[in-house]
């Protein structure tokens, strides 16, 4: 080590004391400065989550443990903690019953109430139904767990043939008053009617099920909703331009009256008809098995039992409509089959026939099919058929004293389609079906996947006959005696289960007929 060197090492320590001071100052400055931005910037929480209770709301509150700053946020409702609900008065056959639960916190109670065991609406008419063949004039009061009034109404007995039964269908239409000057206007509350003046108060006398004409036809209903083509105002419609309704209890003059259904009517509301959108619209029921309602000869709706002007937007101007349906009838009777599948369109909803076809295999519908079809037109060019009365369907014959043998019944299923003759020889079906033979083949295995299948349909059924109840179906039997007859095939009344044998052992035969189905 040279001389230079060893004087450097050499120095006293003293020399290197204020450099070691100011580094020591710089690092306790630097520590203080980190730990007071530590201290001021960074915190270090620790959370408490707070219940809510009955009448506060729960929060999260977390403090910082360097620092002590709080902040308070996952904020939840105050409610009530309560015991599961007991009964405190039990629901009656027509009285609501009451449940109770109580807070365990604060002691505040909810009470709910049960609804009645029947929930069947009640129609109390007062008058003289007597008088009903030409109209009565009655006071009229519904009652229903949602819905209750009173009004005036006029009650006319409704239907060609069910006119010569005891049990009576009845037109209904509400009025404000006695003067029948203003129409009154209610909502029910099912089935998204709306307020509305006219109603049918169907008796069901042949069916003592009362299941068959709705529930096909809300089968039907389905079966339009579930269409790709059709008219937009038949799937806009209640129902897709179907009769709809539920069980009724009715009353008359204090006295048990018997279990009705309350229908959709065969009216505009039916249909979504709107004049001022529909001017020339208009509907038309079938009345009889004739060669008019079979598409074979022109008909006078002037002079005719064969037709019923239901509604027609010009009021009793028919002569438009008169016209329209003629050229329809002509189109039918007179077109060969090509003119037939160019214009077809233009007359006739394609797919509305194909279905109302369908469904009369399926129910085996012998009244429906020239009788009991509703035609509908919005426009006063094209037209739709519907389904209507559908109470002699699955089985039962159309007096309700007997059900067809299923030996008949299996006979009665699509086997030869030709131009000029199907089934009940309605031209405008057995056209369709064969112009158009691919689409109702299509169509049937389409809707035998959804609303006809086996399960589908019964279970519609059993969900009306449930809704309706033993202890009714014992009343009105009591009050009405309806012709109840036993089924030789399955052994059963009309009831549910000979509807389940039905649709289970006629739908094998329909699945095998359409199989083997063929045009000649």
């Amino acid at each position: 080590m040279n001389a230079k060197h060893q004087k450097v090492w050499q120095r006293p320590w003293q020399e290197y004391l204020p450099g070691v001071i100011l580094l020591v100052v710089c690092l306790v400055a630097a520590f203080f400065l980190f730990a007071g931005y530590i201290y001021n910037n960074v915190h270090f929480f620790e959370s408490e989550t707070v219940a809510p209770t009955c009448h506060s709301e729960g929060y999260t509150v977390h403090t910082c443990t360097l620092c002590g700053e709080q902040q308070t946020n996952s904020y939840t409702t105050a409610e009530h903690t309560y015991t599961a609900p007991y009964t405190v008065r039990e629901a009656g056959e027509s009285t609501v019953g009451m449940q109770a639960s109580y807070c365990t916190g604060c002691g505040d109670c909810v009470l709910t109430e049960l609804p009645p065991l029947n929930l069947m609406p009640v129609v109390y008419i007062e008058g003289d139904l007597g008088q009903a063949a030409a109209g009565a004039t009655v006071t009229l009061s519904y009652d229903s767990y949602a819905v209750s009034f009173t009004t005036t109404a006029v009650m006319k007995v409704q239907g060609f043939t069910a006119a010569g039964f005891p049990k009576k269908n009845y037109n209904v239409r509400l009025y404000t008053d006695d003067t029948l000057l203003n129409r009154q206007k209610v909502d029910l509350g099912w089935g998204g009617w709306g307020e509305q003046s006219k109603y049918t108060i169907k008796a069901n006398y042949i069916d003592c099920s009362h299941a068959r004409n709705i529930v096909s036809c809300r089968i039907f209903g389905d079966m339009v909703r579930t269409r790709k083509n059709t008219i937009p105002e038949l799937q806009a419609a209640p129902n897709g331009g179907c009769t709809d309704g539920f069980p009724i209890r009715m009353m008359h003059n204090g006295s048990f009256f018997g279990i009705y259904t309350m229908n959709i009517p065969k009216d505009e509301w039916m249909f979504g008809i709107d004049q001022n959108k529909h001017p020339y619209s208009a509907i038309l029921t079938s009345q009889m098995h004739s060669s008019t309602n079979r598409f074979r000869a022109n008909t006078d709706l002037y002079h005719t039992e064969d037709w019923d002007v239901e509604y027609c937007s010009t009021d009793t101007d028919i002569a438009w409509l008169n016209e329209s349906f003629n050229e329809l009838i002509s189109f039918v009777k007179d077109s060969d089959e090509g003119a037939f599948e160019l214009l077809a369109d233009t007359y006739i909803d394609v797919e509305a026939v194909i279905d109302y076809a369908i469904m009369c295999f399926v129910m085996y519908g012998p009244d429906n099919w020239n009788k009991n079809a509703v035609y509908v037109t919005y426009d006063g060019v094209k037209w739709a058929p519907s389904l209507y009365d559908a109470d002699c369907a699955y089985g039962l014959h159309w007096n309700g004293q007997s059900f067809w043998p299923y030996d008949s019944i299996d006979s009665c299923v699509p086997t030869t389609i030709s131009y000029n003759r199907a089934y009940t020889d309605n031209l405008l079906i057995s056209h369709v079906l064969y112009v158009f033979f691919d689409q109702f083949c299509d169509r049937y295995w389409e809707l035998r996947e959804t609303v006809l299948s086996d399960e589908s349909q019964i279970a519609a059924f059993e969900e009306f006959i449930d809704s309706v109840g033993n202890e009714n179906y014992v009343a009105d039997d009591q009050r009405w005696g309806q012709p109840n007859p036993v089924d030789a095939a399955s052994g059963e009344s009309n009831n549910i289960y000979q509807i389940r044998y039905f649709i289970r052992r006629h739908m094998a035969s329909m699945d095998e007929a359409m199989r083997n189905v063929r045009r000649d």
